[in-house]
């Protein structure tokens, strides 16, 4: 479980684990963009499915800052949840190719970076009046950007997935 001290060092976390991603993304061939390397999904929807979380966590700090945060109540419903999630970021960027896919996910990406950097300390520190993060107490911003993939971090967890399929499957 990732903690961070500060806001600065969450984005320094976020923009290392972003490098990776497209690190393993530059290599890859037309073949390999169109092979199953998780599950059910390509690597096309591995970035969509990222680029949906990037978009998440700009709704989950706004709810945290305004005291109605939701993913206390919908992830508390275990996997299923996460899942159905997911399959609705990867159905809504179904259309796109994976070029455009890319370029969406490195926007929304974007997005949440200079969302963490407008934050006040004031709004870093914020903990919600409403609900429990999963038995850590009040929720904050912080708290949420803790989900680990595979023990680092989530673009970074994907990334070394992507990576480990083809140097196994070659």
């Amino acid at each position: 479980m990732n903690k961070f001290k500060t806001q600065k060092s969450l984005i320094v976390s976020l923009k290392k684990d972003h490098q990776k991603m497209i690190s393993v993304l530059q290599v890859l061939n037309p073949r390999q963009k169109k092979t199953l390397v998780i599950g059910k999904w390509t690597p096309r929807e591995v970035v969509a499915h990222l680029a949906g979380w990037n978009l998440e966590y700009i709704k989950e700090i706004d709810a945290i800052l305004k005291n109605k945060p939701t993913w206390y109540k919908k992830f508390s419903k275990g996997r299923k949840a996460t899942d159905r999630e997911n399959d609705v970021f990867i159905a809504e960027r179904k259309n796109l190719s994976f070029a455009q896919t890319v370029s969406e996910w490195k926007k929304t990406f974007l997005s949440l970076v200079a969302r963490l950097e407008k934050l006040s300390k004031e709004e870093w520190n914020h903990e919600s009046t409403k609900g429990d993060w999963f038995g850590e107490g009040p929720i904050t911003i912080e708290k949420i950007f803790r989900y680990t993939y595979k023990d680092i971090g989530h673009e970074a967890g994907h990334a070394k997935q992507i990576k480990k399929f083809f140097d196994t499957n070659l």
